[in-house]
């Protein structure tokens, strides 16, 4: 019995410590796989547009049912939605952004497959930048280096990438 007592109390104290590093690869899947999500409902939205020859909007959800918001616009964690002119085509819910923050602009593919975030004109000089980190990280993007945050960049082209930090400038996207 003792010895018993004693295996479970070092297997105890082995899990304590390898909680920590277990929590940052966590939050590591976590910002990665909504990343991932996000670009391929862009992408999806790019196809969709071109095949359609009509603008395609990616946005915040629209309905925030599953989700207890504060009431910014600018936040998306509450859900994402690729809509046309007439209905929602595809919704990432709540659900897959759970404990995450998400920030970006409304963006629209335009029928040739670029992007704007103009519905009434022909700016397509917009490059946008949508940001996923982990909610414990505070409420604005973080910008040191080693913080776990992804950048999903749609250039005014329509090419679409996740990159593993934060970036601001659309070279950076391009490489």
């Amino acid at each position: 019995m003792i010895e018993l007592m004693i295996v479970i109390v070092l297997a105890a104290i082995l899990l304590a410590l390898a909680m920590p590093s277990f929590n940052g690869i966590l939050q590591r899947y976590r910002v990665n796989a909504a990343a991932n999500k996000i670009a391929n409902a862009l992408q999806f939205a790019r196809i969709e547009a071109i095949r359609t020859r009509n603008n395609i909007t990616v946005a915040q959800a629209g309905t925030l049912v599953e989700c207890d918001t504060d009431g910014t616009v600018a936040d998306w964690h509450c859900g994402v939605d690729v809509k046309n002119a007439a209905a929602t085509l595809k919704t990432i819910p709540a659900s897959s952004l759970y404990a995450l923050n998400v920030t970006g602009g409304n963006l629209i593919f335009t029928p040739l497959g670029y992007t704007t975030t103009c519905a009434t004109c022909n700016d397509l000089s917009a490059d946008s930048f949508i940001y996923v980190w982990p909610a414990a990280l505070g409420p604005t993007p973080p910008t040191a280096p080693n913080a776990v945050i992804n950048t999903v960049c749609a250039t005014r082209a329509g090419k679409i990438k996740v990159i593993p930090t934060r970036i601001a400038a659309v070279t950076d996207c391009n490489n």
